[in-house]
This record gives structure tokens, C-alpha cells and sequence, in this order.
């Protein structure tokens, strides 16, 4: 992509150093987020015919190179280029390669600033539930347990001395509840109540003139309703904090479980044996 070609470019009159290149680019790593902007994207493109703002022969067009990218984006075909940034105006630049003038038109009333703010509420919202379901598994592994350790007594602990006895199955129990909690507070930052409007809308920061319906992209996209406030859904990431305090608690207790059976494997204490398989031994 020449530099002139950039979507901010004209208001610079001096070609970007290399190294101001990669610092600015995200698309190494933004462009995880591909399926989340195709579908934002296909869902204006629908939103855009909706408002008579381009043709149902265009919309067509945009909706079939769409899922022709997202297609080789998942084969690994996409050429991640980071003169082009980041995820958005890489599609955009491929869709524009691919079916021309139409692919130009779906960028109306809709800005860089609201399509990231999109992606990553729908890529929180879908990891969230992943991670849930993977705890909900870890839980469920933990109870059979408990089911199989109900007559074996052992000795608890408080800094690592003997406190009272108890059963092997209430301490299987113990990390379950631990980590049923760490399920919900995913969960639940994934389908935040005060944050699940949709941001598409926003343009910018302050919406755009052309009559758009910001309500029916939000639907297409599962969201409760259209942005509350434009300016305010352009810069919170609110919802990318709550998600990381989720999995700040999740890895805590991943790291407290590890640590603890680990002690529990030494000789000293021998109260479980890893299979084989499962270790690796000392230099």
C-alpha cells in the first residue's frame, strides 16, 4: 500500500519511518480479531441497504467477498500488511482488491473508532464464554473426583502445618467453587448489562449526519440496543478491564491449584502421583 493510499495520509506530508510503522501497526496482532470485523462489517453493509444508503446488488457483493476473506483469512491466505495498520483497513483494502467500487461504499457512516470498540466487545463476549465453558469443564472434573474421594481423610493445612482432618472430597470441592466463580465473572464480563449496546453507530466519536439505523446493526449483532453515548463508547474499554480482572482471578487460582499439588506429588507429603505422561524429570 503507498503511503498516500493511507486512510489518514493526506494530512501528512512526509512518508512514515519505518520504525513509527511498527510502532503504531496492530494488525500483528489484531488480526485475531477477523471474524468479529467481518461480521460487524456484514451487518452494516445490511444496515446500509436497510437505509437506501447502497444498492441490495452491492450489498451482495460486500457480504460475498466478506465471507470469500474470512475463508482465507481461517486457510492463513491473507497477506498482513503493516503499512495497512490494522485488521479494519486490512479486510477493507482486500475487499476493495477483490469486488472494487462496492467495497469502498461500506466504510459510509462508520469509522475506524467504532469498529475497533465492536470487535473487541464481540471477541470478549465469545472468548468469555469459551473460557467459562472450559472452567465449567474443569469443575465437573473436580466433582467426580470429590465423588470417587468421599471416605478418604486428610489433613488440612494453614502455612503448611496440620490443621484438622478432613475429606479428600472437600478439598476437590473447594477449588471447584473456586473456579465456578472464576466461570461466572467471565461470564458475565463477556454480557456486561451496562455495556452490552452496541457501539456501531458511533462513528468517530459524535455519530454521523447520514440516517443510519444503529438499532437494527445492533440487533443483527445480538446486542441489547444501539450506543447510549457515542463519545462515551469510542474510548471506554470498561468491558476489556473487567475480562482481564476475570482472568487475573482464573490464573490465580489455576497457580495457588498447581503449587498445592505439587507439594501434595513430593515425598515428603505423597498424597497424589502424576502419571508419567503428565511430567517431565530434572536435569
Amino acid at each position: 500500500m503507498s503511503e498516500q493510499s493511507k486512510s489518514w495520509q493526506a494530512r501528512i506530508g512526509e512518508a512514515t519511518d519505518a520504525l513509527a510503522q511498527d510502532f503504531v501497526e496492530s494488525i500483528t496482532y489484531d488480526n485475531r480479531l477477523y471474524r468479529q470485523d467481518i461480521a460487524g462489517s456484514i451487518a452494516h453493509a445490511r444496515m446500509l441497504t436497510k437505509c437506501g444508503l447502497i444498492t441490495e446488488d452491492e450489498e451482495v457483493k460486500i457480504v460475498a467477498g466478506l465471507r470469500a476473506i474470512e475463508k482465507d483469512f481461517a486457510a492463513g491466505k491473507i497477506h498482513l500488511d503493516k503499512s495497512l495498520e490494522d485488521i479494519h483497513m486490512v479486510v477493507e483494502s482486500e475487499l476493495i482488491r477483490r469486488i472494487g467500487e462496492p467495497g469502498r461504499k461500506l466504510h459510509t457512516a462508520r469509522s475506524r473508532n467504532d469498529q475497533v470498540a465492536l470487535d473487541l466487545a464481540l471477541w470478549i463476549r465469545e472468548s468469555s464464554l469459551e473460557i467459562a465453558q472450559r472452567l465449567h469443564d474443569l469443575c465437573r472434573a473436580f466433582v467426580t473426583m470429590a465423588q470417587r474421594s468421599t471416605d478418604i481423610v486428610m489433613p488440612s493445612y494453614t502455612h503448611l502445618q496440620r490443621a484438622q482432618p478432613i475429606l479428600a472430597a472437600a478439598e476437590c470441592l473447594a477449588w471447584c467453587q473456586m473456579f465456578y466463580r472464576d466461570a461466572d465473572r467471565c461470564a458475565t464480563a463477556g454480557y456486561m448489562t451496562s455495556t452490552n449496546d452496541s457501539p456501531l453507530g458511533s462513528g468517530a466519536i459524535a455519530g454521523t449526519s447520514l440516517a443510519t439505523d444503529p438499532a437494527y446493526t445492533s440487533e443483527l449483532l445480538g446486542f441489547d440496543g444501539p450506543p447510549i453515548s457515542s463519545i462515551e463508547h469510542t474510548a471506554s474499554r470498561d468491558q476489556a478491564l473487567e475480562m482481564l480482572f476475570a482472568l487475573a482471578m482464573a490464573s490465580m487460582h489455576l497457580s495457588r491449584w498447581a503449587e498445592q499439588w505439587i507439594i501434595y506429588s513430593t515425598t515428603e507429603f505423597s498424597f497424589i502421583k502424576i502419571a508419567d505422561r503428565y511430567t517431565t524429570g530434572s536435569s
